[in-house]
This record gives structure tokens, C-alpha cells and sequence, in this order.
């Protein structure tokens, strides 16, 4: 069997003016440890900055007894950007501001970056990059074969997950691209060009929507009606209007995450399935 090497990428968590996290960094960086903390990763290696090293020390936390290191491969510098006349217009002079020094180390640090980590290995193996946006953007395009431009559009969001499967004698395979499902809706998008962020999901027609925000105890609910089953010290809501159908208990429940767009489920911190008879039933707690 052909020895498979995947390489996870992980951008850093978002960064103050100072380099070091944020408060959102640290919480994007937590969750991707949680993400990973499964993989069996021969490896942790970060960018030398403070918010590589911090964001790579924070999702180490998650995987006890894996080796972590910095590598001067990883840092943050610009990979090779080829003259303006093969660059597309909107990029042509963007990086007028590097020096012709900065331009060709960055080139070489890029081209001993993939010769490092971007080719296939002896046997199975996973590691783990904590990098930055230029860097991860740079490997997708190896990993694509595309124009050595390329990399320019291809951003990642801070926490961020990028997976590169190399194997010998295929091309090279992209699992994932900055994938931020492990980040809540409040943590993801940082880092990202903002006229690039997709607009908000506008919710499905029809689908019922509930204004309430408090903790159901496990009451039954008719499917149809909404009208009371049987009694419990939760309150109950009409699965249709999202009307309060008995005394609220406890208090309000907002940090469950219940707002005004919530669907009526959402209303109660359990799942809720339909029976045979046509009724609401709390099954279990998310």
C-alpha cells in the first residue's frame, strides 16, 4: 500500500496590533485543538511569530506527548510572485512595498517550505502546521499545480483548517480548504477579506421560527396544535407560533443561543423527535 502523508495547515487565531492573540484567537485556537485532538500527529511545528507559537502551544494542550518546535519555514513572508505582466490586473503592484531582498528570500523560504513538508513520505504519517494565510495559500497552489501566482485569492480565515494528502506517484489531493466548521458563527470570517465574506444565510420559507428563550424540562407538545400533553415544570410552545402555552421555568435561557431566528427546537437545550402519536418529546441534551 502506497504510504499516505497528511498535512494539516492551520492559520493562527486572530492577533492584536502587538502579535499576541486576542481573546478570539485563543478561543479559535482552543477549537481547533478540540477539532484535532483525535489525529495521531507525529509532529506540531509553528511560525517563529508570537501568534503562530501561542496559537500552536494552545491546540497543544489538546494533544499531549506530540513534539511541538518552530520552523523558520513557516513564517510570515511572501512566497514567489512572478512579474506583472503575467499577474492578473487587480494584483499587479500589490506587493510593490517588499524590497527585492524581501521578495527573493520569501521565494526561497516558500521553495524550501514545500521541499520540507509538501512531498510524499517513506510511511504514513500526519502533521501539523500552524502557519499563515500567505503560506497555506501557497501550499493549496503546489498541491493544484497551478501558476505560482496562484496562491494570491486564496485566503484562509483565522483557525482556519486545511488538509493536503501526498502520496507517491499521484498528484497530490486536497481533503480541505480553511475549513472552519469547529468555529461558532462569532468566531469564524476573522482575517478575512471582508468584501469576500459570503452573506448570510437567509432562513428557508415557511420554516417555523419561535421567539422564546427559556428551558423546556422535557413537556410533550401536540405536533399540530401546540396544546399541552403532558405536564411538566418547562414550558411549553406551540410548535407552529412559538407561543408560550404554560408559565415559563426557569428564567430566560439566551445563553443556550435561542434568539429570535431560532427554529422552535432550538428553544429547548434537548432534541426533540416525533413519536408515533404525533407529539414533541424531549429525547436527550445536546
Amino acid at each position: 500500500m502506497v504510504p499516505s502523508r497528511f498535512l494539516y495547515l492551520v492559520r493562527h487565531g486572530e492577533a492584536g496590533n502587538d502579535g499576541a492573540l486576542t481573546q478570539a484567537g485563543r478561543q479559535q485556537a482552543s477549537a481547533a485543538g478540540e477539532r484535532l485532538r483525535y489525529i495521531r500527529f507525529s509532529a506540531i511545528r509553528h511560525s517563529p511569530e508570537q501568534r503562530g507559537e501561542e496559537t500552536a502551544d494552545l491546540i497543544a494542550d489538546f494533544l499531549p506527548g506530540v513534539p511541538v518546535g518552530p520552523s523558520g519555514l513557516l513564517g510570515d513572508y511572501l512566497p514567489p510572485v512572478p512579474g506583472q505582466p503575467e499577474l492578473p490586473p487587480p494584483y499587479a503592484g500589490l506587493f510593490d512595498g517588499y524590497s527585492a531582498e524581501e521578495r527573493s528570500e520569501g521565494a526561497e523560504l516558500a521553495t524550501a517550505a514545500i521541499e520540507r513538508y509538501g512531498r510524499p513520505a517513506g510511511q504514513d504519517s500526519s502533521e501539523l502546521l500552524v502557519t499563515h494565510n500567505f503560506l497555506i495559500g501557497w501550499f493549496v497552489r503546489h498541491a493544484l499545480d497551478a501558476p505560482d501566482w496562484r496562491w494570491l485569492g486564496l485566503n484562509q480565515c483565522n483557525g482556519g483548517l486545511t488538509v493536503i494528502l501526498y502520496r507517491t506517484g499521484v498528484p497530490a489531493s486536497l481533503i480541505s480548504f480553511n475549513d472552519i466548521g469547529h468555529l461558532p458563527p462569532s468566531l469564524r470570517w476573522t482575517g478575512f477579506p471582508a468584501e469576500m465574506v459570503p452573506p448570510p444565510r437567509l432562513p428557508r420559507p415557511g420554516r417555523p421560527r419561535c421567539q422564546l428563550r427559556c428551558w423546556s424540562a422535557g413537556a410533550l407538545v401536540s405536533w399540530g396544535t401546540g396544546q399541552l400533553g403532558h405536564w411538566s415544570a418547562g414550558a411549553l410552545v406551540s410548535w407552529g407560533t412559538g407561543q408560550l402555552r404554560s408559565p415559563c421555568w426557569p428564567t430566560a435561557c439566551a445563553p443556550y443561543g435561542c434568539g429570535p431566528d431560532a427554529p422552535a427546537s432550538a428553544c429547548w437545550p434537548a432534541l426533540v423527535s416525533r413519536t408515533a402519536r404525533g407529539v414533541l418529546r424531549r429525547t436527550s441534551q445536546p
